[in-house]
Order: C-alpha cells, then structure tokens, then sequence
C-alpha cells in the first residue's frame, strides 16, 4: 500500500485534523479515541462501530505523515501490521485489545530504554557509538540538548541519542 495524499494544500495539521474526525459511512461509525504526533507520526486509539450489529472494534494505528510537492499525505499502518516504529504512548497497549505481543514488547522496550537513557548536559563528554566506523569510539562533547549537537574532533556535528555511548566525563 502507498501514501495518500489530500490534493488541497492544507497545513500538517488540517490533514491530522481530517484524519482524527469522526467518519459514518453505510455500514460503520469510526471514532478516534485518543491521538498523540510524534513528529511526522500520528498514533491513534480508533474504534470502528458496526451499525447494523453494534459490535465494536479497537486498534492502535500509526500514520505516517509526508509531503509531497506542497501536500500532506499518509501511510495507515495498524498493530496487527507490525509498523516497525515503538513510539506509540504507552496507555494505548492498555486501551486495546493485543495484536502482537511481539511488536508491544519493543514499544515497552523502546520506553524503558528512554527512560533509563542518561541526562546529556552541555560539556559532557561520552564515547560514540552506532556510527561510521571512523568515529566509532571518538569523544563526543555535547554542546546543545536541544536541538542535540556535538563536538568531535573539533567538528560540529548533530547527532542521535542512540549514537551516544559511556560517559567519559
């Protein structure tokens, strides 16, 4: 499945907007519950109602948002897809009945991993690692948390908290 795209022009956010609302057609009632971006990333909790039998369903969703040549556009992905992305807040595993043990252990992963992961101050000084193999190891200083910069060998770089190894000092 591709990208969909609204042709309009309409802002990031007005596309979330048509994305999040909620939507009758003949035979269903589809509701977004709750919804969270996460950069170009919408997770949402959505139930979809069956009209005719009033039997509900909930799942996690994830679209992926981009643009194209002025217009926002999306990819829908579900749990049951495995989306490969673990970012998805971590009260939705609690709101939806489970898809893939799988995929919910890396998000409860993911979020323990961030938790745990060191406070970076500026000056700051920790060994890089998961990157190009010539730095791999290299002192990195931390010179801005936000948006996250460093120094290496007296170059301004930017870089990824999982590029971040030991804390030298």
């Amino acid at each position: 499945m591709g990208t969909s795209y609204f042709t309009d022009g309409r802002s990031k956010q007005s596309a979330i907007d048509s994305l999040i609302r909620v939507t009758e057609s003949e035979k269903f009632i589809h509701k977004t519950l709750k919804h969270s971006v996460r950069g170009n990333q919408v997770w949402t909790v959505e139930e979809a109602t069956n009209k005719a039998t009033g039997k509900t369903s909930v799942i996690i969703g994830l679209y992926l948002m981009s643009k194209y040549d002025g217009n926002w556009g999306y990819k829908a992905l579900c749990e049951e897809v495995f989306p490969y992305y673990y970012n998805c807040p971590l009260s939705y595993l609690k709101m939806v009945p489970m898809k893939s043990q799988a995929w919910r252990n890396g998000v409860i992963s993911f979020h323990n991993e961030k938790k745990n992961a060191p406070k970076l101050t500026v000056g700051s000084v920790y060994k890089l690692k998961s990157v190009e193999e010539s730095w791999m190891g290299l002192p990195l200083e931390i010179t801005s948390v936000k948006p996250l910069r460093g120094n290496i060998n007296g170059q301004q770089v930017k870089f990824m908290r999982k590029m971040i190894g030991e804390k030298i000092k």
